[in-house]
This record gives structure tokens, C-alpha cells and sequence, in this order.
């Protein structure tokens, strides 16, 4: 009996410790992502940084705005970075998820949001110039059309676990 209320207990403490946590992200990346998604400074640096990496792969690609969103223009396409490609929700999300680690210190949270920040960005950008560089190629479609958002969760879901279990 007393080894069934014990395990009750823990399942219960682990329970509010998940809702706690899953409460936690939400307040923090539901705010940013509405942050994210009012402006474009996502967009910009990921147009910019994208435009460099093609242009270490050898690829020319220019940068246009049209209504304020970036363009990013390589020979026969014209890629608009736009919410879907800037990568705030996933950015959000991580921030959040790290922010909600209260078992961690307040500084290896702010020290990994801020090595998240600049490794996501990077991330983003690369899946971006990777994903163009394929145009023309047969791989370009599922890269684009299937895989495009699931490495950016991937990307996500690798940085935390491995802030969380090597910080």
C-alpha cells in the first residue's frame, strides 16, 4: 500500500512539473512569436545570412523587397522569407522551452537562449541557402514542400537536448 501511494505521489509531482513547464513555455513564446511575426528583422537576417551562404557555395543570389518582405533571387527563383521561412515560431518555442527549464540556473538559461539564438539563425539560414542551392535538382520539391519545417523542429528539438543534458 505504501509503495502504490508513493508511486501515486510522484506520478502526481511529475504531472504539475510537465503542466508547470508546458505553461511556462506557452507564456513566454506565445508573446515573442507575436513579436516575431510583427516585423522582419527574422526575415532580414535570414535573407542576408542565406544570401551569403549561397554565395560560399558559389551561388548569386540578390536581395529585394516586395511590401517590406524580402525576396531572396537566384536565376529562375524568387524565394519569399516570410513567416513560414524565418524560423519565429520554431525560435519561439526554444526560447520558451529554455526559459521553462526552472531546474536549470538563470544563467545557463540566458546563456542558452543566447548560443540558441545565434545557432538557430544560423541553422535557419542554412536550411534556406540548402534548400535553394537544390533548386533545379529533383530533390528540391520534398526538400521544400516536405522537409522544409520539419528540420527547423529537428534543429529545435536537438539544440534543447543537448543544452539540457551537456549545459
Amino acid at each position: 500500500m505504501v509503495k502504490k501511494t508513493t508511486h501515486r505521489r510522484q506520478v502526481r509531482e511529475a504531472a504539475k512539473q510537465v503542466g508547470q513547464f508546458i505553461l511556462d513555455t506557452a507564456i513566454i513564446a506565445v508573446p515573442l512569436y507575436l513579436l516575431f511575426s510583427a516585423t522582419t528583422i527574422l526575415h532580414q537576417i535570414a535573407a542576408q545570412l542565406s544570401q551569403f551562404l549561397l554565395s560560399l557555395l558559389g551561388k548569386a543570389a540578390i536581395i529585394t523587397s516586395q511590401n517590406g518582405v524580402p525576396h531572396l533571387i537566384m536565376y529562375n527563383l524568387d524565394a519569399e522569407i516570410n513567416n513560414l521561412c524565418s524560423g519565429g515560431l520554431e525560435l519561439a518555442l526554444l526560447i520558451g522551452f529554455i526559459a521553462a527549464s526552472r531546474d536549470k540556473t538563470v544563467k545557463q538559461r540566458i546563456k542558452g537562449i543566447v548560443a540558441g539564438l545565434l545557432f538557430f539563425i544560423l541553422f535557419n539560414a542554412s536550411r534556406i541557402a540548402f534548400t535553394m542551392n537544390s533548386f533545379g535538382t529533383p530533390w528540391f520539391e520534398p526538400l521544400h514542400e516536405a522537409l522544409f519545417r520539419v528540420v527547423l523542429i529537428i534543429g529545435l528539438v536537438t539544440y534543447y537536448t543537448i543544452w539540457y543534458y551537456f549545459e
